[in-house]
């Protein structure tokens, strides 16, 4: 009989715990969530010496746990404040890159070692009757700078938003290169409807909104296909790395579905080849999340329904 009562007590224990391991399921490939603490708003970032660190709101200020040499994370601590949208920087090892969107201008400058910032120039302005926005700054492996911004028409009323256009600039040291447009009447808001941005190390420019995939290659021809992933929905982040393979995580629902099976996915992209979409964690709408690519891994964070900060890695081809 004691075979029997064992038996029994397993399948037991096993009826009570399966809707809990199938909530926590990980995606093949990808680690457990490590919970960082209760926040919002993740963002990974990586210094000029490659050390990965994520920022996110607290319960009353700013942020910031760093992943160590043993691939833990630091117990969070309260960081500064940011520039914020309006200005974006990129530091190197004896440079730092910044630009502002001030009054209606974008304004470029660099300062070297001695920390000394240099005259200012204006790279793009706003329109008559327009608005300016600043969408992303950065450099690829040859040094070569990268900026996107958007001019969107004056309107009083969200009904009267006809979207985006977005321009991109390029700076490869001898001066800026002339204003490219790429998208026209893209959706955008500051808090939920942003499109996701990568450069990739060898200078491609990727913009993608909706079901729309935008990209730029360096003799400056603009490219435009269809996102074949039908519940791609915003906001959508975008990473590129070397081997030029576009990593997005998205936020979706499957059809038909109660809003507390809201997901983060998952998916790749090499050249014309999509991947099959993979949910990586809960996540209810309109939540921040924030991907990076360090070398061989692929960092992803996001607030979870229960307003915990998470983060889980998986390995990627270099």
């Amino acid at each position: 009989m004691q075979p029997k009562i064992i038996i029994f007590a397993v399948l037991a224990l096993f009826v009570i715990l399966a809707p809990v391991m199938a909530d926590n399921t990980i995606a093949e490939g990808w680690s457990a969530p490590v919970v960082l603490g209760s926040g919002s708003e993740p963002v990974l970032k990586q210094d000029a010496n490659g050390r990965l660190s994520v920022r996110f709101e607290g319960d009353e200020q700013a942020m910031t746990a760093g992943l160590q040499e043993n691939g833990s994370w630091t117990t969070p601590e309260p960081v500064g404040s940011e520039a914020g949208a309006n200005a974006l920087q990129i530091a190197a090892s004896d440079t730092q890159w910044l630009v502002e969107n001030i009054d209606g201008a974008i304004l470029f400058s660099f300062s070297g070692s001695d920390s000394v910032p240099g005259k200012k120039e204006v790279v793009a302005e706003k329109r008559e009757k327009s608005y300016l926005t600043l969408l992303h700054f950065a450099a690829d492996s040859f040094g070569t700078l990268h900026l996107l911004y958007g001019r969107t028409p004056e309107y009083d009323t969200a009904a009267e938003n006809t979207g985006m256009d977005v321009f991109y600039r390029r700076y490869a040291g001898s001066g800026w290169e002339k204003e490219l447009p790429v998208a026209d009447k893209l959706i955008y808001s500051r808090t939920w409807q942003k499109p996701g941005i990568a450069i990739t190390p060898q200078g491609r420019v990727f913009i993608c909104s909706y079901n729309d995939l935008y990209s730029v290659d360096k003799a400056g021809e603009v490219r435009k296909e269809a996102c074949p992933i039908a519940d791609f929905s915003m906001p959508l982040a975008v990473v590129a790395n070397g081997s030029d393979t576009l990593h997005f995580v998205f936020h979706a629902s499957r059809e038909n579905a109660e809003s507390v099976d809201d997901n983060l996915y998952y998916v790749s992209k090499k050249g014309d080849d999509w991947g099959k979409p993979v949910s990586i964690g809960k996540q209810p709408a309109e939540r921040q999340h924030s991907i990076i690519a360090a070398g061989r891994e692929l960092y992803v964070a996001w607030e979870d329904p229960d307003g915990n900060i998470m983060v889980a890695k998986k390995q990627i081809e270099q």
